[in-house]
């Protein structure tokens, strides 16, 4: 499928980014890294959204160099081993994606950048998240952090610049091809709804994991690239725990089954809530679910441009 974003939508964005930053400094971004599941076995890699929307690329541990007028990604190499299991980077498709026409091997490109930052003052990079996030109990991707232990190692007193800000300014406005995809995304979250809460669709569901299946399969057959986040499908009171996402769960046809789901266009997501009568819904039922809609038709009456 071809994509909806072209060279120019990433070029145009790092453009942006140098108008915002207005600053001197050479401005260094990593991809995110590899995060190991088991013994040889990575965890599906997904890319820094940041590192995507300025590069278009979607592999691991590149780094982007935007210095002045010129732009470069530093390319690390890989063992014959592993390009055996994972496949070789391919340059040219690098600068496909990004518009970028310089691509360095990672012991040229640190020679490169390791010159302009041993003396320079500053370099604008993506603050490091903390390793460990108690709140949400994640343990984060330590890519950032390790390319700032590097240019920190070239040269220790030189003082970061958070991007982050100048970042958010820019994605929190999204462009046509950006709304294009999220409107993908929901279309075909809303039909693979659709085509799974059909009553004789329903009637054969005996487990939650069989439905999540089905939708599984019917964001793919219509174009997305998967999931975009754990999909949550829970019956009964398996529903009450907000990311219940173990799906394993017997269904029953007295009970309701909430589907909490979204299709990832192009790292651009839907993310819609169904709740499902598995059967006759009781009277119990159809009173919350009128109560529900009450609130929610109250809260959509609400909406306007500029509030928030």
């Amino acid at each position: 499928m071809e994509s909806r974003f072209s060279s120019e939508f990433f070029a145009a964005n790092r453009e942006k980014l140098r108008q915002l930053f207005m600053g001197t400094a050479p401005i260094v971004v990593t991809a995110a890294g590899l995060l190991q599941r088991g013994g040889d076995s990575p965890y599906q890699f997904h890319q820094d959204a940041n590192f995507w929307y300025l590069t278009g690329i979607s592999e691991p541990d590149i780094i982007l160099v935007l210095d002045k007028d010129k732009e470069y990604l530093i390319v690390p190499s890989r063992e014959s081993a592993r390009e055996a299991f994972d496949g070789a980077v391919d340059n040219e498709d690098l600068i496909r994606r990004s518009g970028i026409r310089t691509v360095v091997d990672e012991k040229e490109g640190w020679k490169l950048l390791g010159a302009r930052t041993k003396r320079a003052k500053h370099v604008a990079t993506l603050a490091a998240a903390p390793i460990y996030i108690e709140q949400h109990g994640l343990y984060t991707n330590p890519a950032r952090a390790r390319l700032i232990k590097n240019l920190k190692a070239n040269n220790d007193k030189i003082k970061l610049l958070d991007l982050g800000g100048h970042l958010i300014r820019l994605r929190m406005v999204k462009q046509p091809s950006e709304l294009a995809a999220i409107q993908s995304a929901i279309d075909i979250t809303i039909d693979s709804l659709k085509e799974v809460i059909k009553p004789a669709k329903l009637a054969k569901y005996a487990y939650e994991y069989e439905l999540e299946a089905d939708l599984s399969r019917g964001f793919r057959r219509r174009g997305a690239t998967g999931h975009a986040f754990e999909p949550i499908v829970a019956g009964g009171t398996s529903a009450c725990t907000l990311h219940n996402v173990a799906n394993s769960g017997v269904l029953a046809s007295d009970e309701l089954v909430i589907c909490d789901v979204g299709a990832e266009v192009e790292h651009y997501a839907a993310d819609i809530t169904r709740t499902i009568s598995l059967g006759q819904p009781s009277r119990r039922q159809q009173a919350v679910y009128a109560a529900v809609l009450e609130v929610q038709e109250f809260a959509k009456s609400l909406l306007r441009p500029g509030v928030i």
